[in-house]
């Protein structure tokens, strides 16, 4: 199973002057391969979200399958255009999402 991630929330760290994770994201490939749908050292604001949402859509388009999951972490925004996408694909929706009292991610299937 590939695991999406629309974007990956992150940091400026001073030391190394980069952005960085700013979650360990790290659990959620026991589920599958991880892939990114933008770059991860990219911070999404305003004006770049629909740059963006452009490339998030192209690259879900040519790797998503069916049994493949979203991991629901970053802009909010950004995740709610890959999940309308992978809804227009007719392939299920499949979500992972962090449950923070059992501190592991779970998979939820959302029928629409």
């Amino acid at each position: 199973m590939n695991i999406f991630i629309p974007n990956l929330p992150t940091r400026f760290d001073r030391s190394t002057n980069r952005r960085v994770p700013s979650i360990d994201i790290n659990p959620a490939a026991d589920w599958g391969k991880l892939i990114h749908l933008t770059d991860p050292e990219t911070s999404i604001n305003s004006k770049s979200l629909q740059s963006a949402a452009y490339d998030a859509s192209i690259n879900l388009a040519f790797n998503f399958e069916n049994g493949d999951a979203i991991l629901c972490v970053g802009d909010i925004a950004l995740v709610g255009i890959v999940i309308a996408q992978v809804r227009l694909s007719g392939a299920p929706i499949r979500l992972l999402r962090w449950d923070r009292y059992d501190k592991k991610y779970e998979l939820v299937e959302v029928k629409v």
